[in-house]
């Protein structure tokens, strides 16, 4: 049985003026029963040859509601790999999106970085900012990150539910030694998780203690207490 495409946002915040600074648009299916994730909607789509179709329709569904954001604030979409391997650039994104508030995220597992960095080159120039996503999951991408030069690193949640505070400071001091490069840390899902991550010196988070995934109205609705 197949699912109504939604698009769920989840706050990113900056912990040490206690503002939100963006939004991720995340994926989401919705039956009639129960919201289902993003994994099981691309593996649905994917069993029919269909995920880059969907991919595309969450970033225009996300960018579609672009002017309801606060101005101050990003949007940040996921540009999923096939896509970048298979689709023209210039069909990344949909004709008129406002770029200068768009955060392109696209995953260290890229394989095709060149093309990737000659791809965002012209949206780039549009305002459009670019967000390496599940930084770590693998061996540390240095390659990526001197082709992509992005403006934010988004540190994979699992450095946080492993404890690796040690080496969130030390990869915090990697990534701002990077001129116009930020460290944002997902998965901090408890109060404890945003005291050490500020006590690693952490300044951008994203996680179940800052704000789950809602629907828009909800998601810009809620008040969170980020300590």
């Amino acid at each position: 049985m197949g699912s109504i495409l939604t698009v769920y946002f989840q706050p990113i915040w900056d912990l040490w003026t206690r503002t939100v600074v963006g939004y991720e648009a995340l994926v989401r299916g919705q039956r009639a029963d129960r919201v289902i994730s993003a994994h099981e909607v691309f593996r649905e789509a994917g069993e029919h040859g269909g995920a880059v179709a969907v991919d595309a329709e969450a970033r225009r569904m996300a960018i579609e509601r672009l002017v309801y954001l606060p101005e101050e604030t990003r949007l940040f979409v996921n540009l999923l790999p096939k896509t970048v391997e298979t689709i023209a650039p210039h069909l990344w994104f949909p004709r008129g999106a406002r770029l200068e508030r768009v955060v392109a995220e696209v995953s260290e597992r890229t394989k095709r970085a060149e093309r990737l960095r000659q791809g965002l080159a012209p949206l780039r120039l549009q305002g459009l900012q670019v967000a390496l996503d599940d930084y770590g999951v693998e061996r540390t991408n240095l390659h990526l990150l001197e082709v992509l030069q992005p403006e934010w690193i988004k540190l994979d949640l699992s450095f946080v539910r492993e404890g690796r505070w040690e080496l969130i400071r030390s990869l915090r001091r990697f990534v701002e030694d990077w001129p116009g490069m930020h460290l944002i840390v997902e998965g901090v899902e408890s109060k404890v998780d945003v005291e050490r991550c500020l006590d690693a010196g952490v300044r951008y988070m994203q996680g179940f203690a800052l704000g789950i995934p809602l629907p828009l109205t909800d998601a810009l609705r809620v008040e969170v207490d980020p300590r």
